[in-house]
């Protein structure tokens, strides 16, 4: 079951889902200031606002304001929010206990090809090959079969931002 369906059939979208999951979240107390929300899900103020009427609709969440400050605005899970997550979370842990050992092989082969000294180590293609046979993004600096260190790397990286900073400065 995907997360959608599992949100949808708890009776919350997956952006409601999104929210509880950083409101349970969130580090060292049990609830989140309405900014920290908005800036945790990367969404405007008024769409956090949105957000939080509906799932309170649902008591799912509580606000609570500020005591030194009436302005900010807490929001925390109701027991029912609690509840909601807990059996989401669970559907979750079970569809990853049963894809876990495929995506394990998939990262398993995806690692393999990464390692330039790793049987099966694709060439790169004449065409986006650097001057001397390697990476052109890194200035040659990787190549399938030979492994530099990271100074080598960043010398070279340095080196060549060192011409370009003088063209950018010059107008």
């Amino acid at each position: 079951m995907r997360q959608r369906t599992a949100a949808r059939e708890a009776g919350i979208t997956p952006r409601q889902h999104q929210a509880l999951l950083a409101i349970a979240g969130y580090p060292d107390r049990d609830r989140i200031m309405m900014s920290e929300l908005a800036e945790r899900l990367q969404v405007r103020h008024h769409t956090t606002v949105e957000l939080i009427d509906r799932l309170a609709a649902q008591d799912l969440v509580v606000r609570e304001p500020g005591m030194e400050d009436r302005r900010q605005v807490y929001v925390s899970l109701t027991e029912r929010g609690k509840e909601v997550l807990a059996r989401l979370t669970a559907t979750h842990r079970e569809e990853l206990r049963r894809v876990g050992p495929q995506l394990n092989l998939l990262l398993d082969q995806l690692s393999a090809i990464g390692e330039p000294d790793a049987p099966g180590w694709p060439p790169l293609p004449s065409g986006l090959a650097g001057p001397d046979g390697g990476h052109p993004g890194l200035g040659g600096a990787v190549r399938p079969g030979k492994r530099q260190s990271p100074s080598i790397i960043a010398s070279r990286n340095a080196s060549s931002s060192d011409r370009v900073r003088p063209m950018l400065h010059a107008s």
